[in-house]
């Protein structure tokens, strides 16, 4: 079907197609009526969505294997660790919805409470419209990504890294090799496969993310992919199923790629992990 113009036009209840139309409809989605290529809010939408996934789950992973460190060293007792991973697993619990409209309330313009606080402390003369601006919502949403699974990433790690026999770590002091280099060269290469794991899930749940961002973005040019292809399956008088269809293809095709990419740790892991001593 995305190779075919099919349509439905409400506004004058007709039905055009299925008509073989060849690639017209990538091209429509891929290159801007002024004949430029990538220039289009799908492409628009593809790089939000990448940029939203590289700032939710860098600063994730990296935090996670710091606390990870932390939490199974002996030589660093840290206390109340329980109370701790309770209080960051616990927005990972919390629906995305509210969290969504949680941040939405704070940065709202003008009454939100960062704006009254920065207007009382005189910081700024006048409101800002925050979640109007590109980057800035781009970094709220983000942050929400990071903040709802930034627990979890990090449970997962300190699993794995509990799971890595004490011996190779004696054996690494013994021999004089300091924390960071025996994290590097031992425990990073066996944690290869959580790592792996966990960029593929944080990386379907951003890709797919379509709550969030309908809560804080308002304006086409700053939609995600998912919002792109609601709006066009919800186009007011025509819904245009061929370059919807090629919208879907758009979004699956890089999941793919990711998974496959990624595989390869996971199955070692689990090679790895079925080898008894």
């Amino acid at each position: 079907m995305g190779f075919c113009e099919n349509y439905t036009d409400s506004m004058f209840n007709t039905e055009v197609g299925p008509t073989f139309v060849g690639l017209k409809n990538i091209k429509d989605v891929l290159v801007s009526k002024e004949g430029v290529l990538f220039d289009t809010y799908t492409c628009e939408s593809i790089a939000t969505t990448i940029i939203m996934w590289v700032m939710g789950f860098v600063p994730q992973i990296l935090f996670a294997l710091l606390q990870a460190v932390w939490f199974t060293d002996t030589k660093v007792k840290l206390k109340a660790q329980g109370a701790y991973k309770i209080m960051i697993f616990m927005p990972n619990i919390i629906t995305a919805a509210t969290v969504s409209v949680l941040f939405a309330s704070i940065l709202n313009y003008p009454n939100g409470p960062v704006n009254q606080v920065l207007m009382q402390f005189g910081i700024v003369d006048e409101a800002i419209r925050f979640l109007q601006t590109k980057w800035i919502t781009r970094g709220v949403i983000g942050f929400i990504n990071f903040w709802m699974w930034y627990g979890n990433t990090m449970i997962v790690l300190t699993a794995g890294v509990l799971g890595i026999s004490p011996s190779l770590f004696e054996a690494a002091r013994i021999d004089g090799s300091k924390e960071f280099a025996t994290f590097n060269r031992i425990a990073m290469p066996l944690l290869k496969p959580a790592v792996a794991t966990q960029c593929i899930f944080a990386f379907i749940g951003s890709w797919n993310n379509f709550y969030t961002p309908s809560m804080i973005l308002s304006k086409q040019d700053k939609y995600t992919l998912p919002m792109f292809i609601q709006l066009l399956r919800g186009e007011r008088f025509r819904s245009d199923y061929g370059i919807i269809y090629v919208g879907l293809v758009i979004t699956v095709i890089p999941i793919f790629v990711v998974y496959f990419a990624l595989s390869k740790y996971i199955i070692a892991g689990v090679a790895l992990g079925g080898v008894k001593e």
